[in-house]
């Protein structure tokens, strides 16, 4: 049976979030407030993705605030990137935990991440 699933990404698993920005060279900094363009940002922790000018708060409930100057002060693609990585890491994690290996994974063309899991 196939079950396609598209998620919203909510950054909830602080180990994932760490484990992903060592995966992508990005710096985790595990500080509760960052300074963004118009002021300070509380946050549960943050990422730093190099060549952006600001870092990324991720808030207590998962949601990731940033200012990135439409892509003037930061290329999005990195995000993205981040948010792909940490959704498989998340996935595969919580699969392991649940007794299910990866059967097949492949990023196609336009950047879609496919992964079969089965016992």
């Amino acid at each position: 049976m196939s079950h396609k699933t598209n998620v919203e990404t909510a950054f909830l698993d602080r180990e994932q979030v760490a484990k992903t920005c060592e995966q992508l060279g990005y710096e985790f900094l595990d500080v509760k407030e960052i300074d963004l363009f118009e002021g300070k940002q509380a946050c549960a922790y943050a990422i730093q993705i190099p060549g952006w000018r600001y870092p990324i708060a991720i808030t207590e409930e998962g949601k990731s605030v940033f200012d990135n100057f439409e892509g003037q002060w930061g290329k999005e693609e990195k995000f993205d990137k981040f948010r792909q990585g940490y959704a498989e890491n998340v996935t595969l994690a919580h699969a392991d935990r649940s007794g299910y290996r990866v059967l097949h994974r492949e990023l196609t063309q336009d950047g879609t991440l496919e992964i079969r899991l089965g016992r």
